[in-house]
């Protein structure tokens, strides 16, 4: 399937990260994580919200930014799509049952990931990696988080990545230390933190939670999504 016109410019962004090209053909490591971006959400009047994952688990180089549109468009609208090269139903898990509750306060919420890499034999990157994967590159240093911010211009980013070793990747990735980062970090007692101001943030409000799993587990999930909901009522997203 052709790539639409916001995906092209995306894809110039991947195939500029020189040291995410490198990790891709390194056989230690999974295919990169490539953003899709739905048609209809180009020239739309709605915000965009971009909602970050922790990593992505199991990508091949058949999930391409194609495929990563077709699959958010399925968990969105809750409508199989099936033809020649994909057939996905409807995830009921929390992380995708979570980005259909936010897709129905009527905005455009986009899905992405922090680490944009997972290890061949493991379930997740080690601290180190995720530092070094997330780090800024180029003349502007620039990380390639910073760099899909920056083209898609999102009004609200929300991510639900936990904190840790993720609070060491996002680190990285606005090249803020970690020290100072975990003051903002999702707690029991606020569950949901801003983290705009730290980031260097100033067009974009970013709410920073824990995986929609944990949760659930916790029994947070409703109030989670009541107080981001609020959130864009108060700032009229």
């Amino acid at each position: 399937m052709d790539l639409n016109k916001v995906e092209k410019e995306l894809k110039k962004l991947y195939e500029n990260w020189g040291l995410g090209n490198q990790i891709e053909n390194s056989s230690k490591y999974s295919a990169m994580f490539r953003m899709g971006f739905p048609n209809e959400y180009i020239d739309s009047e709605k915000p965009l919200l971009m909602y970050v994952g922790q990593e992505c688990l199991h990508g091949n180089k058949e999930k391409t930014q194609a495929w990563i549109r077709e699959y958010q468009n399925v968990q969105r609208t809750k409508k199989r799509i099936t033809n020649d090269w994909f057939d996905y139903g409807t995830n009921r898990s929390p992380f995708w049952n979570f980005f259909r509750r936010l897709s129905g306060l009527g905005i455009n919420v986009l899905w992405n990931n922090l680490d944009k890499f997972h290890p061949a034999n493991a379930q997740r990157l080690s601290w180190e990696d995720g530092v070094k994967f997330n780090s800024s590159y180029g003349d502007d240093k620039l990380s390639i988080l910073q760099r899909e911010i920056k083209l898609l211009k999102p009004k609200v980013i929300v991510f639900v990545i936990g904190n840790g070793k993720y609070t060491a990747s996002l680190a990285s990735a606005f090249s803020v230390s970690e020290k100072k980062l975990m003051k903002y970090e999702p707690n029991p007692q606020e569950f949901v933190s801003e983290a705009s101001d730290v980031l260097g943030l100033e067009n974009t409000i970013a709410l920073w939670t824990y995986h929609p799993a944990f949760l659930q587990r916790s029994g947070k999930y409703q109030e989670a999504l009541s107080i981001i909901e609020k959130q864009f009522k108060d700032r009229k997203v």
